[in-house]
């Protein structure tokens, strides 16, 4: 007999199945979920990125109760990518609670930053007061949407701002005792929420790896999908191919890729091309706003990379348009 194929026949799977053993409510749970993916195409629960190709090769983002790490050597966007993915869920018709911890960065600086990439205005231009006409509408409007963003950002501007990770769970702890789990909780980065305390070389390693535990024991204990950034060691900067691996948070980021369900990289070769680092249009390989992201490890499904724009000015990622 061939089984049904639609959403109904998943539906009459899950009720057919005979009162069993320990696993049944779970799998009545998992039935209940399969057929909310199938109506809706989305994943319940799940910290959609926004971005076609990735929310498709993840599952439908980052899955509750995962921690997924976002790591990049320098000025390559972890942090633009993490603030991208919270936009896309707090903004529209979406309006999703997230919460982005932030330790470095002046909260003037991080709105600007949300205002470039939401209103696709050149940042250079916002910071020096060079705007165009056409700039003033799309600011306005942008505004407007983080105006009402549910999006909640920690950070030096505030009086006790979380210092270490510990700090970012006692802050996600007090926020869940007057409200519902947030959507996503973003950390930007790991490695500067553990500078709190002076590390020895020996005492660094363990302490980046508590850090990650800490992450994932919040994502399981409250069901939220947890993201953090993560920078990667000097090793991609002595091989010919500069794509990095696992093997490039090796003595950065302790036990964390063991510990992370998910592992992204950006890999931009514009970073490492002569041409485009000129910025003199001799480049041929037409690369400058490429932006690879290699996900190296996925414990909900299968490893591969997915090509995105990136546009710097705007500290805005973007899906490549399907040729």
């Amino acid at each position: 007999m061939t089984p049904k194929k639609d959403g109904n026949g998943i539906a009459e799977a899950g009720q057919r199945q005979p009162e069993g053993g320990p696993l049944a409510p779970m799998m009545k749970d998992v039935f209940k979920n399969l057929q909310a993916v199938y109506e809706t195409k989305k994943n319940p629960g799940a910290a959609a990125t926004g971005f076609r190709d990735l929310d498709l090769l993840t599952q439908g983002g980052v899955l509750p109760g995962e921690l997924a790490v976002v790591a990049g050597y320098a000025s390559s966007g972890k942090s633009s990518l993490v603030m991208n993915i919270c936009l896309n869920m707090s903004i529209g018709e979406a309006s999703q609670k997230t919460l982005f911890f932030q330790k470095n960065i002046p909260i003037n600086a991080i709105m600007e930053r949300l205002l470039a990439s939401q209103a696709r205005v050149d940042s250079g231009r916002l910071g020096c007061g060079y705007m165009i006409d056409t700039d003033w509408p799309r600011l306005q409007r942008s505004a407007t949407d983080l105006y009402k963003s549910p999006m909640q950002i920690y950070g030096p501007h505030m009086k006790m701002y979380p210092q270490s990770i510990t700090d970012v769970v006692d802050e996600v702890c007090e926020y869940l005792r007057d409200n519902d789990p947030p959507a996503l909780i973003a950390v930007d980065s790991l490695q500067d929420f553990c500078s709190s305390e002076s590390y020895s070389n020996e005492t660094r390693h363990p302490a980046y790896t508590h850090a990650a535990h800490q992450l994932k024991k919040l994502a399981l204990t409250y069901n939220v999908p947890v993201i953090v950034t993560s920078w990667t060691n000097s090793a991609a900067d002595k091989r010919y191919n500069k794509r990095p691996s696992l093997q490039d948070l090796v003595g950065v980021a302790g036990n964390t890729a063991d510990i992370a369900d998910k592992i992204m990289f950006i890999h931009r070769e514009s970073l490492f091309c002569e041409h485009c680092q000129a910025k003199d249009g001799s480049c041929t390989a037409y690369h400058e706003r490429d932006a690879e992201i290699i996900v190296a490890k996925n414990s909900s499904g299968p490893t591969g990379s997915v090509m995105l724009n990136f546009i710097g000015e705007h500290f805005r990622f973007e899906n490549q348009l399907h040729e």
